[in-house]
């Protein structure tokens, strides 16, 4: 009996514990790959009225952000660039507290709201929208110096390109104020960030 309580003792330690790593490294993986490492925080509810479009907008943009975010992230440890690093930052503090309001307003709307990640995203994840895809971001992930200084300039510039798209049918369609002013934004700032990316593309 003694026997038995001992060896069930030690199935149940050695399962636990394969569980713990296997939490551990599946939240690496995401971490470094596909979001951001900072905790998603949730801002306040959108004021005024909104329609579907509004909804739409937020919902897409919401993982689209968390992507950029984790790029950015990612820019500031595999470059040594400083120019790159720098447009890193400034998309990271210009894109972080968006995510933060824009979670806000789904769960203000009722709406579901991601944690974050490429398991998540949706209809926007693999291309859609200027995503970049797994397979993308997992060769991002494994490039350093001027090899990821490319691939990141050039995913990025298209990533912001299907921002400011999905932006500008915001601004036709939407209605919530806060909502569009978000888009306008959006496509003010990472119209100008294409603008650099392209020129610092060009001297690579």
């Amino acid at each position: 009996m003694k026997l038995r309580t001992s060896l069930s003792r030690t199935s149940t330690l050695m399962l636990t514990g394969a569980l713990v790593l296997t939490g551990c490294g599946a939240s690496t993986t995401r971490s470094s790959v596909g979001t951001s490492s900072a905790a998603p925080s949730t801002g306040p509810a959108a004021s005024g009225p909104h329609n579907s479009q509004d909804v739409s907008f937020t919902t897409d943009m919401l993982p689209h952000h968390t992507q950029a975010v984790a790029m950015a992230e990612m820019a500031l440890s595999r470059t040594t660039d400083p120019k790159v690093q720098a447009l890193a930052k400034q998309i990271k503090a210009e894109q972080a507290p968006e995510i933060s309001s824009m979670r806000g307003w789904l769960a203000g709307w009722g709406k579901p709201v991601a944690a974050g990640g490429s398991h998540e995203m949706g209809g926007m994840h693999g291309g859609s929208g200027g995503m970049m895809s797994d397979t993308d971001m997992q060769m991002l992930d494994k490039a350093s110096g001027g090899e990821f200084a490319k691939l990141w300039l050039t995913g990025m510039t298209r990533h912001h390109e299907g921002a400011v798209e999905m932006a500008r049918i915001e601004l036709t369609s939407g209605q919530n104020a806060q909502a569009k002013q978000l888009a306008t934004g959006i496509v003010a700032s990472q119209s100008a960030e294409i603008a650099t990316m392209k020129t610092l593309l060009a001297g690579l």
